[in-house]
């Protein structure tokens, strides 16, 4: 119960990618194969699983201030 509120803390903080219990992985897909669980994409209904989601290289534009400092906007831009 205590990493629950650690994990918490981190997040209000945005350190949570510091956290033992957060695991992070590069896909270019990923397959759920759970059956029968619904699935939501931006709060809209998509379907039930099993589902597959890809990457679609190139399909987001995102502009940010050049002010704007953080470390995700410090790393270089996957490639195709």
């Amino acid at each position: 119960m205590f990493h629950l509120l650690a994990d918490g803390v981190r997040l209000l903080l945005h350190r949570h990618d510091r956290s033992p219990n957060v695991d992070y992985r590069h896909a270019r897909t990923v397959e759920i194969t759970t059956p029968g669980l619904p699935v939501q994409v931006d709060g809209e209904f998509l379907g039930e699983t099993p589902m597959r989601f890809e990457v679609a290289p190139a399909a987001l534009t995102v502009i940010v201030p050049p002010s704007l400092r953080s470390a995700l906007f410090q790393q270089p831009a996957l490639g195709p």
